[in-house]
This record gives C-alpha cells, structure tokens and sequence, in this order.
C-alpha cells in the first residue's frame, strides 16, 4: 500500500488537498482469462500474399482473439467471372445476367486511390478453425468505407457466398481456403440492384481493342459511384492498409 499526496488548484481558485491510494489486488485466474478473452489484438503486416495468389492480394493484418480471427487483405486484383454487356461502346459486367449477355472472366484492378479489402473471420472449437462471415469493402484515404456496385454483396458489405463449413487444422489453411473461394467465385445476380448499372459501368468499364480488353481508367472520385456504408464490426475488427 501507498498513499500520495498533491494539491490542486482550480480554475475558481479554489484550493484541494488530493489522495491518491493504492493497494494491491490480487484477481482470480478466471477472472484474468475471461478478461483476456474478450481482449482484441492486432497484428500489423502479418504476412504478404502477393506471389501466393498470382499479385491479386496485398498484405494481410489480423486482428485476434484467443479463439477467433479476423484476416484483412489487401485487394489488387478482383477476378470479374461474371456476364458482360456493351453500352456506348464500353464493355462492364452485367450482373442482371441478360440473355444477350456474354459470359468471360476478366481482371479489374483496385485504383491506388481505393484500399479495397477482404475481410474474413474465422472461429475456433476443439474441432478446428471454422470460417465465418466474410465482407468485401472499399476504403477511402481517410477510411471511410464504401460499397462498391457488385452483386452478391448485402449493403453492409457482406459477400453472399457459400459458406464452408468445414473445420480446418489452423487458421492459415482456413484463410487459404478462403483466398481460394474468393478468387475463383462467380458473381451472379444476387443482391443486385438496377439501379447501379450506371454505377457499375462508371467504376468497371473496359474498352475492347485488338489484343482483348483493355481496363478504363476509375474515376478518382469513385465514391461518387458507391454506397457509403457503417459496419460496427470493420469499425472494431478491419484494418485497412
């Protein structure tokens, strides 16, 4: 035990006598862990996924808890496996899926302007590592968040994907599995509005040339063309980078 002693003076002149007292307190061991256990730790930098995903994905930070993860990763490159339609001369995805619609994958790249990440999360049981919601989000320079004009993604920036269900050894193989499913999904109509083709044209163009496709410049004010959204859980959990 320790006592200390000050005095203070307020901003009325008023003059106070202050004691400061401490003790030591010993706590339970249970009620550390379950403390700590609703402690929330991030790691900056943890890995590089550039050279394991062909340069479509950057860095990746986590954010953890003892028994759950949260994996960001950087974006480069969105694998565009979807319908495509020609309007003024410009080719951009048709996630409406018409019949007079041609369906190719194509590669569009993020803006440097645009942070946009994959945000997955992971739990723990005494079977393994289970993968839980994954969002898919575009950051702003000053890390605003926004939806682009997809489909399968809710207005909260979740992605609609088949959820996999298995149990995994660790969390490196879970978010594998994840990078892997992400890469080599489809985007089909799910979710999407009409009301965003304008959107979606602006933000995905594609000017066709001899070689194949050529990627339109994205406007730099891309948020013009997006949602801007609000998730508690990026608030607490993403890092974008």
């Amino acid at each position: 035990m320790s006592n200390q002693i000050k005095y203070q003076i307020e901003s009325d002149g008023t003059l106070y006598r202050v004691e400061i007292r401490k003790d030591q307190v010993t706590v339970l061991p249970s009620i550390i862990k379950e403390f700590q256990s609703q402690m929330t730790f991030r790691v900056p930098s943890l890995m590089d996924f550039d050279n394991a995903f062909y340069g479509q994905s950057g860095i990746v930070v986590n954010s953890a808890t003892p028994d759950a993860l949260t994996w960001s990763v950087r974006v480069r490159t969105l694998n565009l496996n979807c319908w495509w339609q020609t309007a003024d001369k410009i080719v951009f995805p048709d996630f409406a899926c018409a019949v007079s619609s041609t369906q190719m994958e194509l590669p569009w790249r993020a803006p440097d302007s645009m942070r946009l990440m994959l945000v997955v999360g992971a739990q723990r049981d005494s079977y393994g590592w289970q993968l839980q919601k994954h969002y898919l989000v575009a950051y702003d320079n000053v890390a605003k968040m926004f939806r682009l004009p997809l489909s399968n993604l809710y207005d909260h920036c979740e992605l609609c994907h088949g959820q996999d269900a298995a149990r995994h050894p660790s969390a490196l193989k879970a978010m594998q599995v994840a990078m892997e499913g992400f890469k080599n999904s489809q985007w089909n109509s799910d979710l999407y509005s009409t009301t965003n083709v304008g959107n979606t044209k602006s933000i995905f163009g594609f000017d066709p040339d001899n070689t194949g496709f050529k990627q339109r410049t994205v406007p730099t004010t891309w948020t013009d063309f997006c949602k801007k959204v609000a998730n508690d859980y990026l608030t607490a959990n993403a890092q974008p980078l």
